[in-house]
C-alpha cells in the first residue's frame, strides 16, 4: 500500500496565526493534481508540536476529507507522552487514516527498551 512519493504537508497559517484549513485543502488538491502518491499530515513540517489537540485533529480531518480516498494518508501521531500518542493513533484509525507516523520521545533521552515499549504500546 505504501509506495511512491509522499509529501509531509506544511500547516498553513493565516495572518492572525490560526491554522488556514482552506489553504490546507488547496495544498492537498495541488499535491494530488501534481501526481503525489500519498500525503502525511501532522508531521514535523506540519508544526505538530506547536498545534493544540483540536488543531491537530481538525488538520487530520481536513486532509482526509480533501483526499476523499484518492491517495493514502499517513497521520503523524508523535507526542512526548506515549498515552497521548496512543490517543492520536486511535483517532487517526477511527477517522480512516491508512497509517501513522510515530517518533520516539523527542525531548528526553529514552533507553532502547523504553523506545521499544513506546512503539509496542502504540501498535
Amino acid at each position: 500500500m505504501f509506495r511512491g512519493v509522499y509529501t509531509v504537508l506544511v500547516t498553513p497559517f493565516n495572518s492572525a496565526g490560526e491554522v488556514d484549513y482552506e489553504g490546507l485543502q488547496k495544498n492537498v488538491e495541488w499535491q494530488i493534481q501534481e501526481g503525489i502518491h500519498g500525503l502525511v499530515v501532522n508531521g514535523s513540517t506540519g508544526e505538530f508540536a506547536s498545534l493544540e489537540d483540536y488543531e491537530r485533529e481538525k488538520s487530520m480531518v481536513t486532509v482526509l476529507d480533501a483526499v476523499a480516498g484518492r491517495v493514502p494518508v499517513i497521520v503523524g501521531v508523535s507526542a512526548e507522552a506515549t498515552e497521548k500518542a496512543i490517543y492520536y493513533a486511535k483517532s487517526a484509525k477511527k477517522m480512516g487514516a491508512q497509517g501513522v507516523l510515530v517518533l520516539p520521545s523527542y525531548y528526553c533521552k529514552p533507553s532502547q527498551e523504553e523506545i521499544f515499549h513506546h512503539f509496542a504500546s502504540i501498535a
